[in-house]
């Protein structure tokens, strides 16, 4: 960023650290804090930060902070309150539709949609009654955080963003397979297949994934109970979803 290699002088660069705000690493960052904003290297090196340059710190709370970093930076606090999980299931599902999973590039409303961005569409379609706010995926959030034993504190931030991401990488999936199928493209209903199918191991390792065997025998039971999607015959051993693979 600072030798301007690829441009990066041109256009706003942020650097985001996610975690708690630990003393013993963030102390060495006061300098950079400060209205200098240099940074000292072990070897005394200083370097100048740009400033084009942004840092964000995403904590959950300000338990491990010091006031000495707490002064130095500006805060903006969004409780569960303020940004619901409707609007995360909402913001996803928009960016499925306008957004390239593969280049992250924004869609132009007037372009016509590659055949990749027509596959993110119809996954985004398939999802959108799995997220409403009756949808199973809110009822197995809740139920992931009320009744389960997590190794980290749930939030719904946490867990949706894992799931999110899975969701990312299954239409991933969709869309090289549809990319290797040649003549033979996939339809509408082999999307929708796979996707919802895709999305009930996602919901149970994003939202029991932390947790102990039983932990995600339990999501995988609540799921199995609340679902009106088809599921793999279960009639001669009791398989969790989790040990189950989607495929093509």
């Amino acid at each position: 960023i600072i030798d301007n290699v690829r441009g990066e002088s041109e256009k706003r660069q942020w650097i985001i650290f996610d975690g708690d705000v630990d003393p013993e690493w963030v102390e060495n960052l006061n300098s950079v804090l400060d209205d200098n904003k240099l940074l000292t290297l072990p070897n005394g090196e200083r370097l100048g930060i740009p400033p084009n340059v942004r840092i964000i710190f995403e904590v959950a709370d300000l338990k491990y902070a010091t006031l000495a970093t707490v002064s130095r930076c500006g805060m903006v606090w969004f409780s569960e309150e303020v940004v619901t999980t409707e609007m995360m299931f909402e913001h996803y599902l928009s960016r499925l539709r306008n957004v390239s999973i593969e280049s992250e590039a924004v869609i132009a409303e007037d372009a016509a949609p590659t055949r990749a961005v027509t596959l993110q569409r119809q996954a985004a379609t398939a999802l959108q009654s799995h997220f409403s706010p009756d949808g199973l995926v809110p009822l197995a959030l809740n139920y992931a955080i009320a009744n389960l034993d997590h190794v980290m504190v749930p939030t719904q931030q946490r867990l949706l963003s894992s799931f999110f991401a899975m969701m990312n990488y299954s239409v991933r999936s969709v869309i090289t397979h549809d990319n290797n199928q040649g003549d033979f493209p996939l339809s509408p209903d082999q999307v929708e297949n796979y996707v919802t199918r895709s999305m009930l191991t996602n919901m149970i390792w994003a939202f029991s994934g932390d947790g102990k065997w039983k932990c995600r025998q339990q999501m995988s039971d609540f799921i199995r109970n609340s679902t009106t999607l088809t599921l793999p015959p279960n009639q001669q051993v009791k398989l969790a979803f989790f040990c189950f693979l989607v495929q093509n």
